[in-house]
Formats: C-alpha cells, structure tokens, sequence
C-alpha cells in the first residue's frame, strides 16, 4: 500500500525575509508515517520545511507556500499509484496577492525586504480547496494503476468548546463529497500529552476516537485496511 501524507504548517511569503506562517509542527503527520511505515506500508510524506519528519526511512518531499504544496500533490498523485492520501498539513485558506507601499503596488517576490518608513498594506487572495481536487488530481496518474480513487482521509481543526460549532465546521467538509473519513480535533484538547481527536466518515457517524497520536495513528491503520 502506498500512502500519501501531507504534514506540517505553511509560509506564505511577503518580502525575502518575512512570511505569513501558521503554528503546525508536523509532529502528527511524523507519527502517523512511522506507525504506517513500521507496518510495510511505502509512505510519500510530502512536508514543509520545518516540519518534524519521521524517524522511519521513508520518502521525503519538502514544500514552502500554497502553491509549492499544491503543484507537489498534483504531481506525487500523477507519477505515483497512491492508494491512500492523509492530508493533513495545515494549508493557508489565504496567500499575498500584492503589497501595497505608500502608493505603490508589489509583488512579494519583487520586494527583497520592505522599508518600514512607508505604510504598508498587505491583500490577501483566497486559496482552493486542495482537498476537493484530490481525486481529479489522482485521476491523471501516468502509470495508469490508479484503477479508483485513493481513500480519502482529511483533518478538521477547530478553536472551539462549543459541541454544535464544532459540528457545523465538521459537516462543512463532509458535505463537500470529497473525504472518506475527516479527522476532527480541537485546539483546546492538543498538548505534548494529550491529542483527542474523532473521526468521521462520510455519513457524519463516528467511527472511532483517540487520546494520543500514537493512538490516532493505530486507528487510522485499522480503519484503512478495513476500506481498501
């Protein structure tokens, strides 16, 4: 079985020297591939740069912004026959659009690093899903071994104790049509210790939760070879 997993934060660049970045560690993603890669199972763990990676000898890809990350899915799912994609990197819902200083207008890769004499104004463009385009991408596979599908596993990560908001943040993906299982947790329950976490297929019904990431992982496994 070959595996997919997508890991870590995002850096979506203003000038050479600063980024809009997210907290994510990969430490999850770094988990879950050596509990998968301990089992046989060939991993692609498609990372940002610094993100934990895991302990196992497994194969590495590295990317920086939205962009690096989407042109590296399409293209790990179009060279490789992939049976499973766990995406679960934490993606930049926006990326820099322009840079506005004084009454000038910029791209971020056109400014080595911006002068704080002048105002500055940063506007943001919306990112698509990467998640709904999953299975179009694994749809080009060259090798043509890609007969159906990958299972699909997606994570949701909300920042509230409320049950009926997390809810509706679930559902929300869910009825997008695209992930087998989403993985919810929230931010209030991820600790060094702790990392609760419920998964949920595509019929909004849970089937199965764990405490820790070790234990997520292990569920994930069982869950998958049940599915493919």
């Amino acid at each position: 079985m070959t595996v997919l997993i997508t890991s870590g934060g995002m850096s979506e660049r203003i000038d050479g020297v600063r980024a809009i970045t997210n907290t994510s560690t990969g430490k999850t993603g770094a988990v879950i591939a050596d509990f998968f890669a301990s089992h046989g199972e060939k991993i692609l763990y498609l990372h940002h740069d610094s993100a934990v990676l895991p302990a196992s000898k497994v194969n590495c890809f590295s990317y920086k912004s939205f962009s690096d990350l989407d042109t590296r899915i399409r293209e790990l799912l179009r060279d490789e026959p992939v049976d499973v994609v766990i995406h679960l990197a934490a993606v930049s819902d926006y990326s820099v659009k322009h840079i506005k200083i004084g009454d000038k207008i910029y791209l971020p890769v056109d400014l080595e690093k911006i002068d704080s004499k002048e105002p500055v104004t940063i506007e943001l463009k919306r990112n698509h899903k990467i998640l709904e385009r999953i299975p179009g991408y694994a749809s080009g596979n060259r090798s043509g071994r890609n007969k159906k599908t990958p299972v699909i596993i997606g994570f949701k990560l909300t920042n509230s104790l409320d049950p009926e908001t997390q809810q509706i943040a679930i559902r929300k993906i869910v009825n997008r049509g695209t992930a087998d299982f989403i993985v919810h947790n929230d931010l209030h329950h991820i600790s060094e210790k702790e990392h609760k976490t419920t998964i949920y297929n595509r019929e909004m019904k849970q089937t199965g939760s764990a405490a820790t990431k070790e234990e997520l992982a292990a569920l994930l496994y069982n869950l998958i070879k049940e599915n493919t």
